[in-house]
């Protein structure tokens, strides 16, 4: 493909349409139809040329990123759309505590074996950042709620990996996490998103309008959740 050399790994479902995934800097994955013809395949690839371009560069550009790297002493991590700066104290604590306070996130943890730390400081982390995910995402989702006049019935934080967020029929809403990561005019539009659905579900012109009648901003969160994204879900990605 032009002049890089991508692997492509090609899954074929009962899914109507075919996806396209930069997976990583040299390995596209491609979900399509059953029976979907090579030749056309080959030709819907050749067309995506500059978007797979773009998708490799916004790969490039987290690669050279600091932000979100490691959970590591002095890494620089996303909470709420801001990089702050791990501060790790071992035998702080008789339990594992993490709090962000100014341009730090400070870990407390109990004296544990060397060898032991990496796992304890990233299960310590994880923990504190589903926690904060929780209670953000509740209080945003009731104002929300509120707002648009809907009721969801529960809220779920889900480790998700191919969504930040959506909305079941029976009016559970589902987030990802790591959106706390975001700025919280980002996470906003994330919540009246998936809310939104509960008065049109789908992608229709009244569903946009619903979203932009709420969030007036909404394509420059949205623009900044896709062009983000891979720094969001970078940190524990190989956990």
């Amino acid at each position: 493909m032009g002049t890089r050399r991508l692997a492509v790994r090609v899954t074929h479902s009962r899914r109507r349409t075919v996806r396209i995934r930069v997976a990583a800097a040299d390995r596209l994955e491609v979900a399509a139809p059953l029976r979907f013809p090579e030749a056309e395949l080959a030709r819907l690839l050749q067309s995506r040329e500059a978007w797979i371009a773009r998708q490799l560069a916004k790969l490039a550009a987290v690669a050279a990123s600091p932000v979100n790297a490691a959970a590591a002493p002095g890494a620089e991590l996303l909470f709420l759309g801001r990089p702050r700066v791990l501060t790790v104290l071992w035998g702080a604590a008789a339990r594992a505590t993490v709090s962000a306070e100014g341009e730090r996130i400070f870990a407390q943890l109990p004296a544990v074996p060397a060898a032991e730390q990496a796992g304890a400081l990233t299960a310590a982390l994880r923990r504190w950042y589903i926690e904060e995910a929780r209670a953000v995402l509740t209080e945003r989702t009731a104002h929300w709620a509120g707002a648009l006049g809907v009721r969801p019935q529960r809220v779920f934080i889900r480790e998700q990996k191919s969504r930040w967020g959506s909305c079941s029929s029976r009016g559970n809403v589902s987030y990802n996490w790591r959106v706390v990561m975001a700025p919280p005019a980002v996470v906003d539009y994330l919540v009246v998103h998936e809310l939104c659905h509960m008065r049109e579900a789908n992608h229709s012109a009244a569903f946009w309008r619903l979203v932009a009648a709420a969030d007036p901003d909404y394509k420059e969160h949205r623009k900044w959740l896709r062009s983000h994204g891979a720094l969001l879900t970078r940190l524990f990605a190989g956990e």
